[in-house]
């Protein structure tokens, strides 16, 4: 059985990451992927994780609404090799010029 983790992590006015809390690291190595460790991330571009056209799209839609003052909720699936997971995403303002993505499955 998968555990339960809220990830959450924030970007600046340029979209790098600037927060990640402890359920990234712990979602990063249950996926195998030490690499993405919040230490490993820290001031990286978010858009050097998202890739495809429509993706980076609707991205910068929901940054712009959550910039204009919007908290915005939605599920997506966040697949893996062996799973399938329904996840929800909430995306709000956050201290400052930051942008606060909270992540949790459904």
């Amino acid at each position: 059985m998968e555990t339960v983790h809220v990830v959450e992590y924030e970007v600046n006015c340029d979209d790098e990451i600037v927060f990640t809390n402890r359920g990234w690291d712990d979602f990063a190595l249950e996926n195998d992927a030490a690499e993405l460790t919040g230490d490993k991330v820290m001031k990286r571009s978010l858009w050097s994780f998202i890739s495809g056209d429509t993706a980076r799209q609707l991205y910068r839609e929901i940054l712009s609404l959550a910039r204009g003052g919007e908290t915005l909720r939605f599920e997506f699936r966040c697949d893996a090799p062996d799973k399938i997971r329904l996840m929800e995403m909430t995306v709000r303002p956050a201290d400052g010029d930051r942008i606060r993505f909270h992540t949790r499955l459904k």
